[in-house]
């Protein structure tokens, strides 16, 4: 059986997102997954940012040692950014969901 390669594309997501933003009359919810770097921790805790390890061996001890510092990555316009650990964005959609629920 012949197996097609799995489209990755996010354009027409994209452009189903950017419709759904133009609608009105219906409340939306919107979620952030990364924050500017220059901004997570005026608004973040250092415990809400996606952590990335960085391992190194001592050679004096022969043992591993282990970094934690904030995962950064580009988002869609290269702006250096951090990832936010799950809980965080729940957070979100909690207060915003409460805020449409009650008005």
């Amino acid at each position: 059986m012949l197996k097609s390669k799995p489209n990755y594309t996010l354009h027409p997501q994209i452009e189903l997102i950017k419709k759904a933003l133009t609608l009105h009359g219906m409340p939306k919810v919107l979620l952030r997954n990364h924050v500017p770097a220059l901004e997570a921790l005026k608004y973040y805790d250092d415990y809400e940012l996606t952590p990335e390890y960085v391992l190194t061996q001592d050679k004096k001890s022969d043992k591993v040692l282990v970094e934690e510092k904030p995962w950064t990555v580009p988002d869609d316009n290269g702006i250096t950014s951090h990832s936010l650990l799950a809980p965080a964005v729940v957070v979100t959609l909690l207060k915003q969901l409460a805020e449409v629920l009650y008005n």
